[in-house]
């Protein structure tokens, strides 16, 4: 699994995500740069955890958030990303159905978008939601939530981000340093390593 957490602040968006990947009883971090759980796609940031196969489904697209000057909103998202995204996964065979039909389609993945203005989640069913300071998806997300709560005025954005990547690190083996960091001034990586 994974953690993605962000924090907005002063018109900038601070991300950060571990490198841990877990595959049964294999474990690795991997930092090649197209593997990574942050991803500059278009105008946006995108992070992502969950199964990666169903990930790459949405980042082999960067062309689904050019945005051509517009803000990022979620009328967008829910137009624009999430019905191409649930298209290709359908016809993938990699949304899980309930044959039931009492729950709705499960994507096995959630995200982190952000344009540096708006900050947006979308959980594995699909929903998207507005954020206003900060936002976390995947493992341990509560975890970080904690950490936000019980920080967020008193440190820098990194700092935040990368106590609440080592607290679910400490607290859950599906999540692992090194940890990479990006925001939506710089759009450049920073790989920190525990």
């Amino acid at each position: 699994m994974s953690l993605v957490v962000a924090i907005k602040r002063d018109g900038v968006v601070y991300l950060g995500a571990d490198t841990r990947t877990t595959r049964g009883e294999r474990v690795r971090a991997n930092l090649a740069e197209e593997d990574l759980k942050l991803h500059r796609m278009g105008s946006c940031i995108v992070g992502a955890a969950g199964t990666v196969s169903n990930i790459q489904v949405l980042t082999n697209h960067p062309e689904w958030f050019e945005l051509n000057g517009k803000p990022l909103t979620k009328k967008f998202l829910v137009k624009n990303v999430i019905p191409k995204f649930f298209t290709l996964l359908g016809e993938m065979g990699k949304l899980e159905i309930d044959e039931n039909g009492n729950e709705p389609p499960n994507a096995l993945c959630s995200f982190l978008f952000t344009d540096g203005e708006s900050l947006f989640a979308m959980d594995n069913d699909f929903e998207v939601i507005e954020l206003s300071t900060y936002g976390q998806v995947g493992c341990t997300d509560y975890m970080a939530l904690s950490m936000f709560l019980n920080a967020l005025d008193e440190h820098s954005p990194n700092d935040i981000i990368l106590k609440a990547l080592r607290t679910s690190a400490y607290r859950n083996d599906g999540v692992g340093a090194p940890y990479v960091l990006i925001n939506t001034r710089d759009r450049e990586f920073e790989i920190v390593e525990a």
